[in-house]
């Protein structure tokens, strides 16, 4: 599962390199896990007592926060 994760943000910081746009706004963490659950393919529910969204298992926000930080860190140190 790691693996797969690794090879969907390289792919993802790829196409940002290609086409110039990025996803992330880097000062809205909430925005961030938004945007990197949706290119990992899970999916997040709205809770509306909360009003915030939340992932349905811990596998899938475990999975996100692993992603965002080889995210940042990969685009960190690949300058």
């Amino acid at each position: 599962m790691y693996n797969e994760i690794i090879n969907k943000v390289k792919e993802l910081v790829e196409a940002e390199q290609k086409t110039g746009h990025c996803l992330f706004d880097f000062d809205d963490l909430g925005h961030d896990r938004r945007q990197m659950a949706e290119v990992l393919d899970i999916e997040m529910v709205y809770d509306e007592g909360e009003e915030e969204y939340k992932f349905k298992h811990e596998w899938e926000e475990e999975a996100v926060r692993l992603a965002l930080n080889y995210y940042y860190n990969y685009l960190y140190y690949n300058k």
